[in-house]
C-alpha cells in the first residue's frame, strides 16, 4: 500500500493501479486514486479529490472542495467549507459536512447513494444526475414501463420508508438518492424541490485512466470492503510517517501538514459521521420495496397512459404547474 504526500504548495498527485493513502496537505490539490481501494485526503484549502474506479474512501477537508467518487461503492466527505460532493457510478455514502454543500446523487438510471446530513437549513442543495430517456425503442423501469420513450413522461417519484425519503424518477430503474433522516418532507414536496437540481448524467468514457489487464478489479469484490479498517491503516500509516521524519529532523511544514492530515483521519475513525455510517452493508442495500407513503409529483397537463395509471394506483399524486422540472433542468435533458 502506497503512501502518497503532497507538498505546502499545489499539488497533483495520482495513485498505482494498487490501494493507496494520498495526502494533499496545503495548498489547492488535485489528487486521483486511480483503480483500487484508496484513502484519500485533501487537508487545507480547496481541493479536488477524485475516487475513480474502485470503493475509495475520501475527505475534502477544510475549504470549498470538489469531491467525486467516479465508480465504485464511496464513501465521500466533504466536510468543512461549501462543498460539491458526487457520489457518481456506484451505491455511495455521502456527507457534506458544515457549510453549504451540493449532493451529485445517482448517476445512472439504477444507482441510489445514501445522503448522510443533507440540511437546507445549512443551505445545501442537491442534484439527480439524469440519463435521458430519449432515443430508447423501449423503456422498463423498477416502477413503470412501456413499450415506447415517447410514451415516457417526466415526473418525480418520492417514498417514505421510516424516517428516510427515496428520491426516483420515470426515466430511471430505481430510486436514485436515498435522504437519510427525511421521510417527512414527503408531505411538503415544494420544501424539497425548492433545493433540488436536475443534471445530465456522465457519459460511461468519462474515466480516462487505463486499467493494468493484470490487476485484479475492486469492483467485484466488495464484500472485502471494510471502510473501518480502511481508516485504521491508513492512520497507522501516517502516525508511523510522522514518527519516522520526527527521527530525521525532517521538514516541519511537511510534518505539519501530516500532523493536520492525522488529525482530520482521527475525527473521523473517532467520530460521529462515521459511527452514524455503520454497518456500510445496512444503509447501501435498502430495500425500495419495503411499505411506505408513496408520491407521485407530475406537471399540469401531463397525459398520463392507462398503463401507468395501474403502476401508480395507490399513490398520491402532487401537480406541480406545467414546464416546472424543465425550469431547473439543462435545456433538451427532459
Amino acid at each position: 500500500m502506497a503512501l502518497i504526500q503532497g507538498t505546502p504548495g499545489n499539488d497533483f498527485r495520482v495513485g498505482t493501479p494498487f490501494p493507496d493513502q494520498i495526502f494533499g496537505l496545503q495548498g489547492n490539490d488535485s489528487l486521483d486514486g486511480t483503480n483500487a481501494n484508496d484513502v484519500i485526503s485533501g487537508n487545507t484549502e480547496n481541493d479536488f479529490v477524485f475516487g475513480n474506479a474502485g470503493p475509495d474512501i475520501l475527505y475534502g477537508g477544510q475549504g470549498n472542495d470538489n469531491v467525486d467518487g467516479g465508480d465504485g461503492v464511496d464513501t465521500l466527505f466533504g466536510d468543512t467549507g461549501a462543498d460539491t460532493v458526487r457520489g457518481g457510478r456506484g451505491q455511495d455514502l455521502i456527507s457534506g459536512g458544515s457549510g453549504s454543500d451540493l449532493f451529485i446523487l445517482g448517476g445512472g438510471v439504477s444507482n441510489a447513494d445514501t445522503a448522510l446530513d443533507f440540511n437546507q437549513v445549512e443551505g445545501d442543495t442537491f442534484a439527480i444526475e439524469q440519463l435521458s430517456a430519449m432515443g430508447e425503442s423501449s423503456f422498463d423501469s423498477g416502477f413503470l414501463s412501456t413499450s415506447s420513450s415517447d410514451d415516457i413522461p417526466y415526473f418525480l417519484k418520492l417514498k417514505q420508508v421510516g424516517e428516510d425519503l427515496l428520491v426516483g424518477d420515470s426515466y430511471s430503474e430505481d430510486y436514485m438518492a436515498n435522504l437519510l433522516g427525511l421521510g417527512d418532507l414527503i408531505n411538503d414536496p415544494l420544501q424539497l424541490l425548492s433545493s433540488m437540481q436536475i443534471i445530465p448524467a456522465r457519459s460511461a468514457d468519462y474515466l480516462e485512466v487505463e486499467i493494468d489487464s493484470q490487476v485484479s478489479d475492486p469492483l467485484t469484490n466488495f464484500e472485502s470492503y471494510d471502510p473501518s479498517q480502511m481508516l485504521l491503516d491508513a492512520e497507522a500509516n501516517l502516525i508511523q510517517e510522522i514518527e519516522n521524519l520526527k527521527a530525521k529532523g525532517g521538514d516541519l511544514l511537511l510534518l505539519e501538514g501530516l500532523e493536520a492530515a492525522l488529525d482530520e483521519l482521527q475525527g473521523h475513525t473517532n467520530g460521529d459521521v462515521f459511527e452514524q455510517a455503520q454497518p456500510i452493508d445496512e444503509l447501501f442495500i435498502y430495500d425500495s420495496q419495503l411499505p411506505g407513503k408513496t408520491v407521485f409529483l407530475v406537471e399540469q397537463g401531463t397525459f398520463i397512459a392507462p398503463e401507468f395509471q395501474a403502476q401508480m394506483a395507490g399513490s398520491e399524486i402532487f401537480f406541480v404547474a406545467d414546464g416546472f422540472f424543465s425550469s431547473f433542468a439543462p435545456e433538451g435533458l427532459l
